[in-house]
């Protein structure tokens, strides 16, 4: 068993490797049972579970049920509750600290990068570990976006957003494309 000084010195993508080993071949040699784990985003696939995980999402679990049974995926595998639910994708509500914090691309719709980033700070307990998994551009519907420029960033950050800038929204839906990796 790593203990949290060891996890955190591992390489990031080892990590992110063996959670996707974890995910699809539902191998779990690799114990995660012994730290508290918030899940940010889980949808109705999450990558952890356990009476050691906590499940915060931007949706209930009917709105998540709804989805899953719209796109055919199997219901055994939404979450029996999900914990804390903020619409507005705000970590103030979360309660606790947590040796790791997981997100599966939910980073990217952060309206103000920095918040996200702080309060996801104030949740690790010392020595925790923040692992997020984001789409790769080059292979999403981000294809043709600009890339979000350092100033946005901190603009979002000064200005407190808790919604996306009319600016970024018209953006990406300027850009929109498909999400047919083999077709790039």
């Amino acid at each position: 068993m790593l203990n949290l000084q060891a996890l955190n010195q591992l390489n990031p993508l080892w990590i992110v490797r063996k959670l996707d080993e974890l995910r699809w071949k539902k191998d779990y040699k690799f114990n995660f049972s012994s730290y508290s784990i918030l899940e940010i985003g889980p949808y109705y696939n999450p990558t952890f579970s356990g009476d050691n995980v906590r499940y915060f999402d931007v949706y209930d679990r009917d709105e998540i049920l709804r989805r899953a049974r719209e796109k055919g995926a199997n219901e055994r595998d939404v979450p029996a509750c999900i914990h804390f639910l903020s619409p507005t994708a705000d970590l103030s509500i979360v309660s606790g600290t947590y040796d790791i914090i997981f997100a599966s691309h939910c980073i990217e719709h952060q309206p103000d990068l920095i918040s996200h980033l702080n309060q996801v700070s104030k949740l690790l307990s010392d020595g925790g570990v923040y692992i997020v998994r984001a789409p790769d551009k080059r292979y999403c519907f981000d294809y043709y976006s600009p890339p979000t420029e350092l100033s946005d960033v901190i603009a979002a950050f000064e200005e407190k957003r808790t919604i996306h800038s009319l600016n970024s929204i018209l953006r990406n839906r300027v850009y929109k494309t498909h999400n047919k990796s083999v077709l790039h």
